[in-house]
């Protein structure tokens, strides 16, 4: 179980279980993609997701009816309820609100319009209401849509990081590089899974239905946790739970930095990762704990519900019973607008809208777990056998060293009599000329340093340096730009005694 595995070979079979010592492995959950999709108990729970659909389509996309507004508004109360107040109104009006004449026909106005003694909803009250009720459905949506897409993608990133971490274990753990490698690894992967399916398990929503006990359940029949675990995780949330796997990993991580198994730039990037789940995990929770405020749901299903109701009431007056289809029509509308802000806020549920959460998890624990156990798909990353190359690099280092050899008998004693030449005419120079040349350096104004060719040149440093000046004196420079004309600030104030050959020494004072 813990020996290494030769490059290419695969532990096939161990996954995660191994590290909770259960011995009831064959009894385990082995596809955990299959059981998740075929469990009875969750199988209401899960949500499809949204249908994909083609624009170049519209008349097809007209009569679907799963994942639409329409399907919310048919299953919603209201709908039913402002309909059937509409209908019975009509039915009233129709019997006793019109005014008849003496030969029973109904008298009409000018615009067609029957007379009666009911009181009138003109159109000019709706143009206060209508524009607020827009305004406050429109927003609403905008807000509930913005939480859905920043939750959709939180998901995807926490999938994501545990794929990144399967990846950095697999790098730096696997095959046992230094003693518990291989268990650590397990280790650390079996407390992120673990969080990755509480946090939807311990989810509001979900655990109104009971789900969270199925979790726990099917966790236990995966090997993942052990009995007593499984009775700790039941009072905990997720961003808890997510918490003892980050001070889990990263103890465990720690203890490998202090025996020297790896660094600290290692141990800092498994970090960053956990750190990072740990974030997204706290955001999701906390916006399926906080949806939008109750007082802002009651406003708009407030002007929602009074708007409809005396739209239905105006329209009696009509005297027609195609206003039932317009009415329809229009609950529809303003119904499922305010439906959709809501299933869109919280999209962790059994909407429709609402985005499957454990089958994802459960493909993303099988595909990491499976990772662990074999190579790529590319092969085993071996690194290539380098005894070749090095076999012939040694042929052509055995050809460089006869090469010098070779020189060193032929043509290095010409280069060694040249070197020798040379420093015996720098020896038999006259003195004389290098002291005028540092006489004359040294009285030359000083300038500012000059940035030549996008580096900045400091004359006065290089005056300072002797032999950086002889050696200009010997390769003058055509690139070195001119001197500005400047006197110096500061002489110095004290003679300066220089040799002058046999004669003794002639002093010089410098004003």
């Amino acid at each position: 179980m813990g020996g290494r595995e030769k490059p290419g070979e695969a532990a096939m079979g161990r996954g995660l279980s191994c590290v909770t010592g259960s011995t009831k492995d064959m009894q385990r959950v082995q596809d955990y993609v299959s059981y998740v999709k075929s469990d009875a108990f969750l199988r209401p729970f899960q949500p499809h997701g949204l249908d994909p659909y083609s624009v170049e389509r519209p008349i097809r996309n007209l009569f679907k009816f799963r994942s639409t507004s329409v399907k919310m508004v048919v299953y919603s109360v209201d709908f039913y309820s402002l309909m059937s107040l509409h209908v019975v109104l009509l039915a009233i009006f129709r019997a006793q609100g019109r005014c008849l004449d003496s030969n029973g026909e109904v008298l009409r106005l000018g615009n067609g319009l029957p007379k009666t003694t009911w009181p009138r909803i003109s159109n000019e009250m709706f143009l206060i209401l209508a524009p607020l009720l827009v305004f406050v459905l429109v927003f609403y949506n905008n807000q509930a849509y913005n939480r859905y897409i920043e939750q959709f993608f939180m998901a995807r990133q926490i999938e994501s990081r545990v794929r990144f971490l399967t990846s950095r274990l697999r790098a730096f753990f696997r095959r046992d590089p230094f003693p518990g490698a291989d268990h650590s690894m397990r280790a650390i992967l079996r407390t992120l899974v673990v969080a990755h399916y509480c946090l939807y398990f311990r989810l509001p929503r979900y655990s109104q239905q009971k789900i969270d006990k199925w979790g726990l359940e099917y966790l236990t029949k995966c090997n993942l946790i052990t009995e007593k675990e499984r009775l700790m995780l039941q009072s905990k949330t997720g961003p808890e739970i997510m918490g003892e796997a980050l001070a889990f990993s990263t103890e465990m991580l720690g203890q490998h930095v202090r025996r020297g198994d790896i660094d600290t730039v290692t141990y800092g990037l498994f970090e960053e990762d956990i750190h990072r789940l740990s974030y997204f995990v706290m955001v999701i929770t906390s916006y399926a704990s906080n949806p939008v405020p109750f007082a802002y749901y009651h406003l708009a299903n407030l002007l929602t519900l009074g708007e409809l109701v005396l739209i239905g009431y105006s329209f009696i007056f009509y005297d027609s019973f195609f206003t039932i289809v317009v009415y329809a029509l229009l609950c529809t509308a303003i119904l499922g607008l305010r439906d959709l802000s809501c299933a869109l806020a919280d999209p962790f549920g059994v909407d429709d809208t609402d985005f499957p959460t454990i089958l994802p998890t459960a493909k993303a624990h099988a595909a990491n777990e499976a990772m662990l156990d074999r190579d790529s798909i590319f092969g085993p990353a071996v690194i290539q056998d380098t005894e070749s190359k090095s076999a012939s690099g040694n042929v052509e280092d055995d050809g460089d060293e006869d090469s010098s050899l070779r020189e060193r008998r032929g043509g290095g004693g010409g280069r060694g009599r040249d070197a020798s030449q040379e420093g015996a005419q720098e020896q038999d120079s006259p003195r004389e000329h290098r002291d005028d040349e540092l006489l004359h350096e040294e009285s030359r104004p000083r300038a500012k340093p000059l940035a030549f060719d996008g580096v900045e040149r400091d004359h006065q440093s290089q005056r300072r340096d002797p032999s950086l000046l002889r050696q200009q004196a010997r390769e003058p420079s055509d690139l070195t730009p001119p001197l500005p004309s400047l006197s110096p600030p500061f002489p110095p104030p004290y003679p300066l005694s220089i040799p002058s050959g046999s004669e003794g020494a002639t002093t010089i004072t410098i004003d």
